[in-house]
């Protein structure tokens, strides 16, 4: 490929765009954590009312695999982000003044 190291891949450029649209990303991280509390807390209503733990544990267990997912792509968001971060400060340090 003949891809200067200046230009931002696809998935730095869909991390760039997250940042010119912030309430659209607010949007969809919020959705995105509600499809996981709100069974969760389907799960856990039925526990109350049946007294049976594998529900429990499957509502806790949602909890537990949303956070850890999260943890997972945090970084890999911080990562994308350093690097554009990195590229836009090399091409502002290379850019002469006018």
């Amino acid at each position: 490929m003949s891809e200067s190291s200046d230009e931002l891949t696809p998935r730095e450029n869909f991390a760039a765009s997250n940042y010119r649209n912030a309430e659209a990303t607010f949007k969809r991280t919020l959705i995105r954590k509600l499809t996981f509390i709100i069974p969760s807390i389907g799960l856990m209503v039925v526990w109350l009312i049946t007294k049976d733990p594998a529900y429990a544990y499957m509502g806790y267990g949602l909890l537990l695999y949303q956070i850890v997912n999260s943890i997972f792509q945090a970084k890999r968001g911080l990562q994308t982000a350093s690097k554009v971060m990195a590229k836009y400060e090399k091409k502002f340090q290379n850019k002469p003044d006018a």
